[in-house]
């Protein structure tokens, strides 16, 4: 319960809640000044795709300014998403891809390493659905992997893809289930698949968060569960999430800050 704990404390200091390691810098930034914080590293780098950012926590003391556990956290503000541009999401989605091999590869997880897609949330509750909905559009590919000749394997992946549901469906933490199944199927990695909370309206549904730091399943609205990370399954663990809600206080704020600007009222993107 050590991120949980973590992930509190921040919020009680701030008095903000966001799942992305980015927003987070920024609300460090905003209160405490100067642009660096120590074990803290940001890169940004500008594609065709839009702003990536790739934020580095590098030690505890820059965990406990983030609120965030050690690891890699890459966010992609892609404008494609708002805009539902066909060549957009093409290019995002390559970009997607390129990005969580890149982290895979990092971690040492082979080419033909089996993977286990996990889509966390509630299929039944439309912002939290982003995970089952993932997993219903997957690929499979586990079942043809092992039935196939080797020479009918070349460049596939073994992939499998389970939606575990929610405490409140299944009556089992999410990470219960999770573990079974990693202990039954000893896949070389878990991509976890999630709905996240932001900060800024603006990132609603625009922003991609990719993470081998693990995920803590409803941290982001004040949840505390077991996460699902290296260290509880004993293989590596990568956290994909997009935002799809934000604190009601973040929505007035918002709003009450573009009036007083003469701006009217945000706009958080298309639903």
């Amino acid at each position: 319960m050590a991120e949980t704990s973590l992930h509190d404390q921040w919020v009680r200091k701030y008095g903000t809640r966001t799942d992305l390691a980015l927003e987070a810098r920024e609300v460090v930034v905003r209160h405490e000044g100067p642009p660096e914080i120590p074990g803290v590293a940001v890169d940004t780098e500008e594609t065709p795709v839009g702003l990536v950012s790739r934020v580095t926590i590098a030690t505890e003391e820059g965990s406990r300014a983030m609120g965030k556990m050690p690891g890699r956290y890459t966010t992609i503000e892609a404008a494609a998403l708002r805009r539902r541009d066909h060549a957009g999401l093409e290019e995002t989605a390559a970009l997607i891809g390129r990005e969580i091999r890149a982290y895979l590869q990092a971690l040492g997880v082979p080419p033909d390493g089996q993977t286990i897609v996990i889509g966390l949330g509630n299929w039944n509750a439309t912002p939290d659905a982003l995970g089952p909905r993932t997993v219903h559009h997957l690929a499979v590919t586990r079942h043809f992997y092992f039935s196939a000749p080797p020479d009918g394997r070349r460049g596939m992946r073994p992939v499998a893809g389970l939606a575990p549901g929610v405490l409140g469906i299944t009556g089992l933490e999410t990470a219960e289930i999770v573990l079974g199944l990693v202990r039954q199927v000893q896949p070389a990695a878990v991509v976890c698949v999630d709905a996240l909370a932001a900060r800024s309206t603006e990132r609603l549904l625009t922003t991609i968060q990719i993470s081998d730091a693990g995920i803590q399943p409803g941290s982001g609205v004040g949840n505390k569960r077991f996460g699902i990370n290296r260290q509880t399954l004993g293989v590596p663990v990568l956290a994909v999430g997009v935002p799809t809600v934000v604190h009601a206080t973040t929505v007035v704020g918002d709003g009450l800050e573009r009036l007083a600007a003469g701006g009217g009222m945000p706009r958080p993107g298309p639903y």
